[in-house]
């Protein structure tokens, strides 16, 4: 797999190499009215700081939290997603969470779905120990 990949990248970097030498007339009949954008060069960025999160209101975090297991098909509740991380500010292991909710009736898999939604909704905090990026 990393063969075809690496051969498709030398490729490319060898056809813009051989473009970007092109010394043939064409390449100086272009005309220097024409904009950068129309050459296919990009502005520099201005700025190398990465924009800020913005914080949902609790209202729209509940909403969607609700949306994304309706949408699932998860009998969840906002009350349940607290509880989650009531429980991993206590320090229980996402492990044993997902082994309570299969004791409670739901699959491994629906109960993961929780954990990992619950987390990025109310918890975000927990994420790193979860292996989400937060």
């Amino acid at each position: 797999m990393k063969k075809p990949l690496i051969a498709l990248a030398a490729a490319t970097v060898l056809a813009l190499g051989v473009t970007a030498c092109d010394t043939s007339d064409t390449a100086t009949d272009t005309p220097a009215a024409v904009d950068d954008a129309e050459r296919g060069i990009l502005p520099k960025a201005t700025s190398t700081t990465a924009p800020a999160e913005v914080e949902l209101p609790q209202s729209t975090k509940e909403r969607l939290f609700l949306q994304v297991m309706r949408d699932r098909g998860i009998p969840a509740t906002v009350e349940l997603a607290q509880s989650i991380c009531d429980v991993l500010d206590l320090g229980v292991p996402a492990e044993t969470v997902i082994a309570m909710g299969v004791d409670n009736g739901l699959s491994a898999s629906d109960t993961g779905y929780v954990l990992g939604a619950s987390t990025a909704a109310f918890c975000p905090e927990h994420s790193d120990a979860l292996g989400m990026s937060s």
